[in-house]
């Protein structure tokens, strides 16, 4: 060890015998910095000014003698940790010794001095007082990073008794650190974590270290999830006395990975969706379409050699194909605009009766085909909130599937009524009705299946899709109510009654 770079306070009143100690030192060979003081006062004022790594000090001077120095010096934290040793010819019985060692004195030795001891001693002391100083330099930055973190670090007894915690601890526990020390670990977590917890804390026990996720309910009530990171502490006989834990605040990580499964799910479900329909739209319109291919082909070969009621048949069948075909894309184009969020939504005072007349007058002809009649009753001049476009698709959709279920000669009513704030709005028909098990799924994507009309209609089921989508846009309810071979009640109701 090299100790030219080391200061040495002397301290004596007397100077004969302050050069004695100082050429002693010289005598060892060591290159250190000698400081002189005759009296403790001046040691003082040269200590605040130029700290010393040790201070010999003689004990009895005039004024402050060097006992009250020492207690003076160690009772200041900054230079607590300087070796100090008493050098004096009255050191002669223990009791001196104890006093000088109570005062806070690490060595002494007995005038006159012998430098080869001298050299020992101070050897020992310097070598000690670096040996602490590194030490207490080190756990200052151990302390530094560990207050600093942005992670909470605490420690624990073997009843889960809190020892420490880093001000990070405070706020993921939303409890100060005097008031968080002295807690139990268990008063944080909820009864549905306990068994979890306890198999954990029994891992540890067994010396383990682990990783795992915990729920706690803060001071303040607010419930947050934590990653901790938990291992053994043991003592210095290596028994295991605690629990050293690094608590780190997951909850907005949660928050985001639970929001992201509900996202994938979703775009799943969606994509799903999107596969069946097209599935679905593909089956339904090769039928309509082989239809018009067929019969206008038929027709046009043999328009010179059939009669007029047969070219009339087949005309009835392009038609309604057609229309089946028209339907399908017009559904197909309003439900992508809705899943591309591209479709408007300006809700507006609209006439009830006027919509519904408009829709029965484009729908006469496939009633006609089979005979129904369709009658709108409502409230005169009905006037209700609802987006136009929205609104139409409803009515048009639900009137359309009424015509298709229901047999020649039926009849069709749409009611109107206000019932508390709300309209409600019922499309009836006496037509084939519903089952209970297709009852369940007619709002259902995923239990899409093509249902005949009483004329042999395809349909996608698409339109009940849409039907709930833009009643539900509206805050509104929609819903069946139906008995097989008595008919079908489809009912949806929009709040906010102008």
């Amino acid at each position: 060890m090299e100790m030219k770079f080391f200061s040495i306070l002397i301290v004596d009143d007397e100077l004969a015998h302050l050069e004695s100690l100082i050429n002693a030192i010289k005598q060892t060979g060591t290159n250190y910095k000698i400081l002189r003081a005759n009296s403790a006062e001046m040691a003082l004022k040269i200590i605040a000014k130029d700290v010393p790594d040790l201070i010999i000090t003689d004990w009895d001077m005039p004024g402050m003698n060097g006992i009250e120095m020492i207690s003076k010096i160690k009772n200041q934290s900054k230079y607590a940790d300087i070796p100090v040793i008493v050098c004096t010819g009255i050191m002669t019985t223990s009791k001196h010794l104890k006093i000088a060692l109570d005062a806070g004195a690490n060595d002494y030795i007995r005038k006159p001095v012998d430098p080869v001891e001298l050299e020992a001693r101070i050897h020992s002391l310097l070598k000690y007082a670096e040996s602490q100083r590194k030490l207490a330099k080190s756990e200052e930055l151990h302390r530094t990073l560990i207050d600093n973190l942005g992670e909470g670090v605490g420690i624990t007894d073997l009843h889960e008794k809190i020892l420490f915690a880093n001000p990070a601890a405070e706020t993921i526990f939303a409890v100060l650190k005097d008031e968080l020390i002295g807690r139990n670990l268990k008063e944080f977590i909820s009864e549905q974590q306990t068994i979890y917890f306890l198999e954990q804390r029994k891992a540890r026990m067994d010396g383990k270290t682990s990783q795992y996720e915990m729920e706690i309910t803060r001071n303040n009530g607010e419930v947050r999830n934590l990653l901790v990171s938990a291992a053994p502490h043991k003592d210095n006989e290596n028994k295991i006395v605690g629990t050293y834990a690094v608590f780190r605040d997951i909850t907005e990580r949660k928050k985001t990975e639970i929001a992201l499964m509900k996202s994938e799910e979703q775009l799943r479900i969606l994509n799903d969706d999107k596969d069946r329909f097209m599935s679905i739209l593909a089956h339904d319109l090769r039928n309509p379409f082989s239809n018009l291919l067929g019969f206008s082909e038929l027709l046009v070969n043999d328009i010179d050699d059939i009669d007029f009621e047969t070219i009339k048949n087949r005309a009835a069948i392009i038609n309604q194909s057609a229309q089946t075909i028209y339907d399908l894309l017009e559904d197909l184009l309003i439900w992508s605009n809705s899943q591309a969020g591209k479709l408007p939504f300006a809700p507006e005072e609209i006439s009830h009766p006027e919509i519904c007349d408009e829709i029965i007058y484009v729908l006469q002809n496939s009633a006609k085909v089979k005979n129904i009649s369709i009658k709108s009753i409502a409230v005169p001049d009905l006037i209700i909130f609802a987006d136009n476009n929205m609104y139409k698709t409803v009515i048009r959709n639900l009137l359309s599937n009424a015509i298709k279920f229901t047999n020649v000669n039926g009849q069709i009513h749409i009611r109107a009524e206000i019932i508390d704030t709300n309209v409600q709005i019922t499309v009836a028909d006496n037509g084939v009705g519903i089952s209970l098990e297709k009852l369940e799924n007619l709002w259902d994507f995923s239990h899409f299946h093509a249902t005949k009309g009483t004329n042999g209609e395809k349909g996608s089921g698409l339109g009940l899709i849409l039907c709930r989508e833009f009643v539900e846009k509206h805050n509104g309810k929609i819903w069946c109510e139906s008995e097989v071979g008595k008919g079908s009640k489809f009912k949806f109701t929009l709040p906010d009654l102008i």
